[in-house]
């Protein structure tokens, strides 16, 4: 997993404009995809009080932004606009996602299976696993530092992660 990379051209565009009216609306962008292929355009916002959105947050983003998918000349004829909260178990993509849940469980999807060639004090229960349920207890510039079960601390590298989201607790 590469934290986000750095958005070029129309997808830069989207992001900007959605950070602008996020933040007019009293609200904070958690993350935006944007897919030419199928022109869809997603916007995932939340409030810092709450920590999600409510539907009508939601409401209220998209109808700030409809003016500017009807009337700027940049925007794409066959755009598809969704809003939504980034949910309870939202992705992880960046480095404020993975500071923003410090101490809480993730779920991560590895490249490659645990093995104990790497680990040498893998418990037996996590061999050959990609996914993986653990703590997140720090990280830095190059990956992070998870604890299982509060029985095993191992690091890994933001390289060897395929996915991360945060995991519910209830």
């Amino acid at each position: 997993m590469v934290l986000r990379e750095e958005r070029q051209g129309l997808e830069k565009r989207f992001f900007d404009l959605s950070v602008k009216v996020v933040a007019e609306e009293g609200l904070q962008l958690y993350d935006m995809d944007y897919f030419p292929g199928n022109g869809e355009w997603r916007i995932f916002i939340y409030n810092e009080g709450t920590d999600t959105a409510v539907i009508e947050d939601c409401v209220r983003v998209d109808k700030a932004l409809t003016p500017y998918v009807e009337e700027s000349d940049w925007m794409p004829e066959n755009l598809t606009l969704q809003v939504s909260s980034p949910g309870i178990d939202r992705s992880l993509r960046t480095r404020v996602h993975f500071e923003r849940v410090l101490g809480k469980s993730i779920k991560i999807v590895l490249i490659k299976r645990l093995a104990f060639e790497f680990f040498p004090d893998l418990p037996k229960s996590l061999k050959g696993e990609k996914k993986v349920v653990a703590k997140l207890v720090s990280l830095n510039d190059d990956g992070l530092t998870l604890n299982y079960r509060d029985e095993f601390t191992f690091s890994l590298g933001f390289s060897d992660i395929k996915k991360a989201n945060q995991e519910p607790e209830f």
